[in-house]
C-alpha cells in the first residue's frame, strides 16, 4: 500500500512537472515564442535570396561596430541555427534587472522591401517583448553555442575582459557567506550598488537666430540649415562633441522599398524624370517603423553632401536601438508611423553614448509601377538628444527641453505657410505643434523610465 502511495505521488509530481513544461513551451522552436510577423518571416524565408543580415554586439555596456554580412552562405547558416534552436527552460519574466549590462547579440534581418525582424540574445537567452514590464521575457535556449559559432561573424568582443558581475535576469546578485537557514550567525551580504547620475549643471540661454530662437546650453555652438519645412539645426558642446542635440523639420527624399530604389536607378538609364537620380540615391526605410530612419542617417548624410552641400546630418555611428516607444503627435493623421526611440551609439567625439530620438513618417500617396510604390516619402519633425552613457540620464531632460524650445517668428511662419501652399510640401511644425510633440515625447519617456 505504501509503495502504491509513493508511485502515485511520483506520478502526480511528474504530471505537474509536465504541465509546467508545457506551459513554458520547453523543447519548442524559438520561433514559437516570437511575434506573428517573425513566424511569418520564418515560414517564407528564401534561401536563394536571403535578407540582408546585420549583427550588433554589446559587451560590458560598450557597443561594437555593426557587422553587415554579405555572404548568403553565412546568412543561411544563421537562419538554420535559429531554426534548430529550442526553448530549454522556464522563462524569466519581466521586468528584468539591468543593473549590470548583459552581453547582447542581435541578429537583424532586413528584406528588400524594407521589412525587418530581429533576434536578441542577452547572456545567451532569447529576449522577447518589452523587458521593462511583465510583457517581456528571457528564454533559456539550446543551440546558442551553434549559433555563436557560425563562421564569418566575429563575436570575439564577448570575450574581452571586464567586470566579474553577472547578469542574472530578474533577481539582483547577492552574496550570503554566513548565517545559514535558521542560523543566528552574522550575515555578510553584498548588494549591487546602483550609482545615480549627479544632476548636470547646464544653464539654458536664448539663442536668437532672427527668424527663430532656441534655448541652448550655455557655451554651445549651433549650425543651421534649410528653410521653412526643411529647416534644421545641430547644436553641440565644443568641449565634448559627444553631447549633441538636433532637429530637422523634414528629411527627404526617402524611399518605401529597395524595389523602388532599383526602379529609380533603371529609370535613370532610360533618360527619364529629372529627379530620378536623386531618388535613386535616396535610402529606403520601413514606413511602418519610424525608428528605421535613424539607421539611414549615414546614407542621408551622403545624400545631403552630394545634393545640398552645407546641410549637415550626424553620422549616428554604431547605432543600435534599445527600445522603441509608440508616439502620437498632431501629425499622426498624415503619418504611417511615429516613434520615440532609445538607442546606443558612438558619439561624434568617439564615446559610447545613449540617445533619445523622435520621428514621424509622412504618409504620401502611392504611385505604382509594376506593383512597386515609387512615390518618395519623408521623415518629419526629427529630433535627437545624445550624451555619453555615463551622463545621459542626468542631462537628457534638460537637453530634450532645449531641442523642443525652437520657435519661429510669426512672419516666418506666415512665409512658410505660403511656401507650403505653393509647393505642396508637408506642413511646418508650428510653435504649438512642437510643444504638443514635446509633451507626447515627454509623457512616453516618463512612462518608460518609471515602468
Amino acid at each position: 500500500m505504501k509503495t502504491k502511495k509513493i508511485i502515485a505521488s511520483i506520478l502526480a509530481v511528474t504530471m505537474i512537472f509536465m504541465v509546467l513544461l508545457a506551459g513554458c513551451k520547453v523543447n519548442e522552436a524559438i520561433f514559437s515564442v516570437c511575434e506573428d510577423p517573425v513566424k511569418a518571416w520564418a515560414k517564407s524565408y528564401d534561401r536563394s535570396s536571403p535578407d540582408i543580415l546585420t549583427v550588433y554586439i554589446e559587451h560590458d555596456g560598450i557597443t561594437e561596430a555593426p557587422q553587415v554580412i554579405t555572404s548568403a552562405k553565412t546568412t543561411n547558416e544563421v537562419f538554420d541555427a535559429l531554426a534548430s534552436m529550442r526553448i530549454s527552460g522556464t522563462p524569466k519574466k519581466g521586468p528584468v534587472n539591468f543593473d549590470v549590462a548583459p552581453d547582447t547579440v542581435i541578429y537583424h534581418f532586413r528584406s528588400d522591401d524594407g521589412r525587418a525582424v530581429s533576434f536578441t540574445f542577452m547572456d545567451k537567452m532569447l529576449a522577447v517583448g518589452d523587458l521593462n514590464n511583465e510583457k517581456g521575457a528571457l528564454y533559456p535556449c539550446s543551440g546558442t553555442e551553434t549559433l555563436f559559432k557560425v563562421g564569418g561573424i566575429d563575436l570575439s568582443a564577448l570575450n574581452k575582459s571586464g567586470p566579474d558581475d553577472k547578469f542574472i535576469g530578474t533577481i539582483p546578485a547577492t552574496s550570503n557567506d554566513g548565517g545559514g537557514e535558521g542560523g543566528g550567525g552574522e550575515q555578510n551580504e553584498t548588494k549591487p550598488q546602483v550609482t545615480q547620475p549627479e544632476p548636470a549643471v547646464i544653464n539654458l540661454v536664448k539663442y536668437d537666430g532672427g527668424y527663430f530662437s532656441v534655448m541652448l546650453p550655455e557655451g554651445w555652438q549651433i549650425q543651421t540649415m534649410g528653410q521653412y519645412t526643411t529647416f534644421g539645426f545641430r547644436a553641440w558642446d565644443p568641449n565634448s562633441k559627444n553631447f549633441e542635440i538636433f532637429y530637422y523639420g523634414n528629411l527627404s527624399p526617402l524611399l518605401k522599398s529597395h524595389d523602388a530604389k532599383r526602379n529609380w536607378a533603371n529609370y535613370i538609364n532610360q533618360g527619364g524624370y529629372p529627379n530620378a537620380r536623386l531618388y535613386a540615391d535616396a535610402p529606403p526605410i520601413d514606413i511602418y517603423d519610424a525608428g528605421s530612419v535613424f539607421h539611414e542617417f549615414q546614407a542621408l548624410g551622403a545624400l545631403a553632401e552630394k545634393y545640398v552641400p552645407g546641410f549637415s546630418i550626424p553620422m549616428l555611428q554604431n547605432f543600435m536601438i534599445i527600445d522603441t516607444l509608440p508616439l502620437q503627435t498632431p501629425y499622426a493623421p498624415v503619418c504611417t508611423s511615429e516613434a520615440l526611440v532609445f538607442a546606443s551609439l558612438q558619439g561624434q567625439g568617439g564615446a559610447a553614448c545613449h540617445g533619445k530620438f523622435t520621428a514621424s513618417i509622412w504618409s504620401t500617396q502611392g504611385y505604382y509601377i509594376g506593383n512597386v510604390d515609387m512615390m518618395p516619402t519623408a521623415a518629419l519633425n526629427v529630433t535627437g538628444v545624445i550624451a555619453p552613457q555615463t551622463d545621459f540620464m542626468a542631462v537628457e531632460g534638460i537637453l530634450t527641453q532645449a531641442v523642443f524650445s525652437l520657435t519661429f517668428t510669426v512672419e516666418y511662419a506666415r512665409q512658410a505657410s505660403a511656401h507650403i501652399r505653393e509647393t505642396g510640401e508637408a506642413a511646418l511644425a508650428d510653435n504649438a505643434a512642437k510643444q504638443a510633440i514635446y509633451d507626447a515625447a515627454h509623457d512616453a519617456w516618463d512612462a518608460y523610465i518609471r515602468d
